[in-house]
């Protein structure tokens, strides 16, 4: 077989597993990162992209809470207080104008037509997600292509994998990418490899049991929550928000 050829996504791919857990996540988690630092220093004055952000209202839970993990140096609570004001101010004028603010037509008095807030305030989807979206089978399709080079391969078997949700959207979308069966092995023997360190680790919650829990047995239990599940904010949570005519209560899809 032909071997990839080492560019910049090698590298970046290769640091990413000498990181903890899932790589596709941690290049995610960068990729979000670099674009929030160039639109909250750069480009948060420009009018096209406050548009972009007042459509859009703003960014998502995960990214807005990564504003805070900006370097000082970009002044993000700067560029933050800009984005949050530009929000606010449109949150204001919808409010206004479901209070009255707005000149009625004669044909909304008499329909009586309910004016909803929420499909107004929120008209696209965060730019942040949508800019790491388009790297993320991009890496998908890099971490294949690599997988049977050396020192990639080494590396790979070092570190604990991709995450299931990354993993099953690799099976998605590249199945038929003739290294994806070599992939399915490695992950095979790490979800073995993982969930044999698990039923060691609760073995030894009995006090009878001759042997002291090891550190990897101690840490099982945090590397399955991102090896089943990715880093934390990479995946959104599945709460349905729409009241139930039941009552209160939440339920999971």
């Amino acid at each position: 077989m032909t071997q990839a050829r080492k560019g910049r996504s090698y590298f970046k791919l290769l640091d990413a597993l000498n990181e903890s857990g899932c790589p596709i996540c941690t290049l995610l988690i960068q990729d979000g990162l670099g674009y929030l630092d160039m639109m909250m220093y750069e480009r948060i004055m420009d009018v096209p992209t406050r548009l972009e952000l007042i459509h859009s209202f703003g960014l998502c839970n995960w990214h807005t809470w990564q504003v805070s993990k900006l370097p000082e140096i970009s002044s993000p609570n700067v560029g933050f207080a800009i984005l949050a004001s530009d929000l606010l101010r449109k949150f204001e004028r919808l409010a206004g104008a479901g209070q009255g603010g707005e000149k009625r037509t004669l044909k909304s008095i008499f329909t009586k037509k309910k004016r909803r807030i929420r499909p107004k305030i929120k008209q696209g989807t965060c730019p942040v997600c949508r800019h790491v979206s388009q790297f993320e089978s991009y890496h998908l399709r890099q971490l294949l292509e690599q997988l049977p080079e050396e020192e990639f391969f080494r590396s790979y078997g070092a570190s604990q994998g991709i995450c299931l949700p990354h993993f099953l959207m690799t099976e998605e979308h590249f199945s038929d990418h003739p290294n994806f069966h070599l992939l399915l092995e490695i992950q095979a023997n790490k979800a073995k490899s993982l969930r044999d360190k698990l039923e060691r680790f609760i073995e030894k919650q009995d006090y009878r049991h001759p042997q002291k829990v090891t550190s990897d047995e101690a840490k099982a239990g945090r590397v399955a929550m991102e090896f089943l599940n990715g880093k934390p904010g990479t995946f959104g949570s599945e709460i349905q928000r729409e009241p139930s005519r039941h009552g209160p209560g939440r339920s999971c899809r």
